[in-house]
């Protein structure tokens, strides 16, 4: 846990040097996260993403480089739904969705930060 504060008080050093206006920020805050990474056994790095069917209905899909996110999440779902996914989507607003997926970590950091804080909040607006 020591080596973990002192790498994120580190990293936003750098930025603060690397990005000036990192350190006028009202919120400066670092997290820890995973990272993954397929390498080969001579230790090349590869970018490429997998995706593999552990049971019936367990699948893991590790991701690779970022610019290959798109072909991830369209052969995630050929995979899932046995079928390509519809070129066209329509959307429904009467659909709540919110329930569903959790919010990303930077963004309940930043409601947070402006729950505390005097400040008016932007979030969700």
């Amino acid at each position: 846990p020591e080596q973990v504060e002192r790498s994120k008080a580190q990293l936003l050093n750098m930025a603060k040097r690397v990005i000036p206006k990192v350190k006028d920020a009202l919120l400066q805050e670092a997290y820890v996260s995973y990272k993954t990474e397929v390498t080969s056994h001579l230790g090349e790095r590869n970018y490429q993403y997998f995706i593999r069917q552990l049971s019936d209905r367990t699948f893991a899909v590790v991701p690779g480089k970022f610019s290959l996110g798109f072909s991830l999440a369209v052969n995630t779902y050929r995979m899932l739904m046995g079928q390509n996914p519809a070129k066209r989507v329509l959307l429904d607003t009467n659909i709540e969705v919110e329930s569903m997926v959790a919010p990303m970590r930077h963004h309940r950091m930043v409601e947070e930060f402006l729950a505390n804080s005097e400040r008016p909040s932007y979030i969700g607006a």
